[in-house]
């Protein structure tokens, strides 16, 4: 999956609320620039909030009655606060300084009159340091779960003259599945890059060894009980395949496939005919156990010398679509 299919910018992960889901992809550089931002706002933003908060605590002090030096000092602080650290530093200061001019004792720090007011700035300067820390969070490398958008989505079409095209595409994709078999199925670790490809590295499924004959009577080779059958089960769209959609507009697909080895003799014909619509005449055996194509009478075909040969199976197969979801 290239990097160019990864849709850049905001949008929703249907797997959580709208709050928490929603989400915005950027690359690296504007990723970069986007931390460097918040942690310039969110340091703004405390500064303003002890502002606000310090000329609260200023006017709500602020009596016409004489008070003493202390009280004035205090005042001053607030007054020309500039962040809450500095506030609570000099506070701190001033209440040392008339800590033999106060009926506490010196570890009796919550009986001071500069207490509460150096605890508020301190709690102030701790709720927005922390915020800092954690606005790194939103700056994510791309994980197991990110939007794929991509132009090319819908079907793939070829001419008939770049059938060798359409048959090295095929072979790829059947040694791109072999592999990632072989790493991501069974009691193999799914940890692989490659087994993070999907939203699921593996489909569940349930097996039964003693499934019923598909077929007529007498047609199944090991009997009429000794069909090999996986149930899926139902699939969710979104949770197994990955389609980002609403609960409301989500749907689900379930695949059942039995196996059984069949008695193909009475089904076998043999037929001499040409080799790919050449000049060359070949014999084919012909499985007629009814029609996959509109264009052939038999199910499937194979060509004698083929085990001569260098080519591979080729499996003809219908997939019937009702409905076409892309992301």
């Amino acid at each position: 999956m290239s990097s160019a299919s990864i849709f850049v910018g905001p949008w929703i992960n249907h797997s959580h609320n709208v709050l928490v889901g929603a989400t915005i992809t950027l690359k690296t550089r504007e990723a970069g620039f986007l931390l460097a931002l918040l942690v310039v706002v969110v340091g703004a933003a405390g500064r303003s909030f002890w502002t606000i908060t310090s000329y609260t605590i200023h006017q709500l002090r602020s009596k016409e009655d004489p008070q003493d030096a202390l009280h004035y000092q205090q005042q001053a602080i607030l007054k020309n606060s500039g962040t809450a650290l500095g506030t609570a530093w000099k506070l701190g200061q001033v209440s040392f300084s008339w800590r033999k001019h106060e009926r506490s004792r010196w570890w009796q720090t919550w009986k001071s009159r500069s207490f509460w007011y150096i605890l508020i700035a301190l709690l102030v300067a701790a709720i927005f340091g922390v915020a800092s820390i954690f606005s790194s969070q939103v700056n994510k490398s791309v994980g197991p779960e990110f939007l794929i958008h991509s132009p090319d989505c819908g079907f793939w079409d070829f001419a008939l003259s770049q059938e060798t095209q359409w048959l090295l595409k095929t072979l790829n994709e059947s040694i791109t599945a072999a592999a990632y078999t072989r790493s991501c199925y069974g009691s193999n670790e799914t940890t692989a890059p490659q087994c993070v490809t999907y939203k699921t590295s593996q489909i569940p499924w349930t097996s039964n060894e003693n499934a019923s004959c598909p077929f007529a009577a007498g047609t199944c080779r090991l009997g009429s009980t000794a069909a090999y059958q996986m149930d899926t089960g139902p699939l969710d769209s979104h949770e197994i395949f990955g389609l980002n959609a609403k609960a409301s507009e989500r749907v689900t697909l379930r695949k059942v496939a039995t196996c059984a080895p069949i008695i193909t003799k009475p089904y076998a014909e043999l037929v001499n005919q040409s080799v790919d619509g050449g000049l060359e005449m070949d014999t084919y055996i012909f499985y007629n156990m009814g029609p996959v194509l509109d264009s052939a009478s038999y199910t499937y075909s194979y060509n004698t010398h083929t085990i001569n040969t260098n080519v591979g199976y080729e499996l003809v197969y219908v997939i019937t679509i009702s409905k076409r979801i892309c992301c």
